[in-house]
């Protein structure tokens, strides 16, 4: 019923003074206000993560920064290439809420995964201004548990089917906003999806959905072994080659053995 909306995960909060600085930055001619955050561990130790640089920007088409860039900014690569912690998330920000229900812009139904990813996306590509303050005003909880769990306990042909259709708004809106840097991109949205796929794969599953996620986990990453040079760390590097050249098995073993000893430090 407001004129604005935020969203807040069940495990997280915002500063004292969160929504008052909303108010006092609020511009009646965006679309959006994003804001920096805090990253917050168990101990509620807080360690500030920012999204762009110490100054207020203004994204708008007679404005020295637009749309697409903030857009292009805002993908997996951008982010890296960048070297800030930018999540393509809705809990950052504040929207005008008669903009998207105006525009019909909901989380995709039905999705259990990347729903909020592609939410977000698609409200970016129909936006005509945002407004970015570096604030830290939101205190994201890290659930290594929560997320893990997220990926392991579901299906394998469901988390196939829910990363296609993040793919396929991944394709429409970066080809449309980013030029040439589209394949570098899209490159990029698809490793980390495979990662999460790699992730599922080490745990103890159906032989028939294994069989398939390693068939689509295949088909992917040969996509991306065209794009890895330069883009990619080492350690990513030999991620690719190990599994387009059939040893995806080792990969997984590795990784079973990379979960179980992260557990045991996150215990200590």
């Amino acid at each position: 019923s407001g004129e604005l909306l935020a969203f807040l995960d069940a495990d997280d909060w915002y500063e004292e003074e969160a929504f008052q600085a909303i108010a006092d930055h609020w511009r009646d001619s965006a679309q959006m206000l994003q804001f920096d955050y805090y990253d917050a561990s168990k101990n509620r130790r807080k360690t500030v993560r920012r999204h762009f640089q110490d100054e207020a920007i203004h994204f708008a088409p007679d404005s020295p920064h637009t749309m697409e860039e903030l857009i292009c900014r805002s993908s997996e690569y951008g982010r890296r290439k960048h070297g800030k912690t930018f999540f393509l998330s809705p809990w950052d920000k504040v929207f005008d809420a008669s903009f998207l229900k105006g525009r019909g812009l909901e989380f995709p139904p039905h999705k259990f995964i990347c729903e909020d990813l592609a939410f977000c996306l698609e409200a970016l590509a129909r936006m005509r201004e945002a407004d970015f303050i570096p604030q830290p005003l939101y205190n994201y909880y890290i659930n290594y548990r929560s997320a893990s769990q997220t990926v392991d306990r579901r299906s394998g042909h469901d988390l196939i089917a829910n990363f296609d259709s993040y793919l396929e708004v991944v394709k429409d809106v970066y080809s449309k906003k980013c030029g040439k840097m589209f394949e570098k991109i899209y490159s990029r949205e698809i490793f980390e999806r495979v990662r999460s796929l790699l992730w599922w794969l080490a745990e103890p599953h159906e032989k028939e959905e294994k069989r398939a996620v390693r068939k689509y986990c295949y088909r992917q990453l040969a996509y991306v072994a065209g794009h890895a040079r330069g883009e990619y760390s080492i350690a990513e590097q030999l991620v690719i080659f190990l599994c387009c050249h059939g040893w995806m098995g080792l990969v997984e073993k590795l990784l079973w053995v990379w979960k179980r000893i992260s557990r045991i430090l996150r215990r200590r």
